[in-house]
């Protein structure tokens, strides 16, 4: 009888340890999906958020069973680029805050003008565009900031490229009166819009049938987007972030920046 008791404990111990392997082995571990980063080479025991890039763990099975070819994962990482309009005179922080953020969500950024000669913004910095208008890569979303915008408002080249561009972006944003540029190019036409405010009333006459939007950081019609002047971009970029990605993505983003998102909009959400 001694013996049987023996034996039966010596299975009971070498079934609990089976039983523990077991579960250690169904145990999740999570990993950031792929993003172009090095997210991957870390594995956490519970579920949470990229440290670098913001977006939601997920099951490493998933991973390693869902795991896209080399030349997938590249096509998805070039899969949201965005063209920034530069031009002589135009603001600093129109085009560099929306930058910030969309180089933040790994966005391919750029920069567009009619030359790649160099160029002064509104302050005097010095910039090289990276293409010209008509050489730059297919983008999704156009970034129009604003500045010292008058000659670029009536360049008919600038007009025809906004033109035609817009129609195969996904997103067109002006920040500050970057917005008189899209008005220009009959963008804003039977739309509501806003744009920096000391300029805000005369929007209306850029170009017929505006409505004209006050007190918001940005308006969203959808395609187009427009927001209010210089630090307001920052607020439209963490928007257009969320519409592209993700919610906790975009949220991310501006903690990571340090950054109080404005959400104070005007939109079709």
């Amino acid at each position: 009888m001694q013996k049987i008791n023996i034996i039966i404990f010596y299975l009971f111990l070498i079934l609990s340890a089976t039983s523990l392997i077991a579960q250690e082995d169904e145990k999740i571990q999570y990993v950031c999906p792929p993003c172009g980063h090095n997210c991957l080479e870390t594995i956490y025991d519970e579920p949470g958020y990229c440290g670098e890039c913001g977006m939601q763990y997920v099951d490493l099975k998933t991973i390693d069973q869902n795991q896209p070819a080399a030349g997938q994962q590249q096509q998805q990482q070039e899969a949201l680029r965005v063209a920034v309009l530069v031009f002589e005179g135009v603001q600093i922080i129109d085009y560099t805050g929306p930058w910030e953020v969309f180089g933040g969500a790994h966005f391919d950024v750029f920069s567009v003008a009619k030359t790649t000669d160099q160029l002064r913004t509104v302050y005097g910095m010095q910039v090289v565009p990276q293409y010209t208008l008509e050489n730059h890569p297919p983008a999704d979303i156009l970034l129009i900031p604003g500045g010292n915008v008058l000659a670029t408002q009536e360049d008919p080249v600038v007009q025809r490229w906004l033109q035609e561009k817009s129609e195969s972006a996904q997103i067109v944003l002006s920040v500050c009166n970057g917005a008189y540029i899209l008005a220009k190019a009959g963008l804003l036409n039977g739309l509501r819009a806003t744009t920096t405010r000391h300029l805000v009333n005369g929007l209306a006459n850029a170009a017929p049938n505006i409505t004209i939007v006050r007190d918001v950081r940005y308006v969203d019609n959808g395609k187009i987007i427009t927001s209010g002047g210089l630090s307001a971009g920052m607020d439209a970029a963490l928007h257009v972030v969320e519409r592209m990605t993700s919610r906790e993505r975009a949220a991310h983003l501006a903690r990571g920046l340090e950054y109080d998102w404005q959400e104070i909009r005007d939109s079709n959400d």
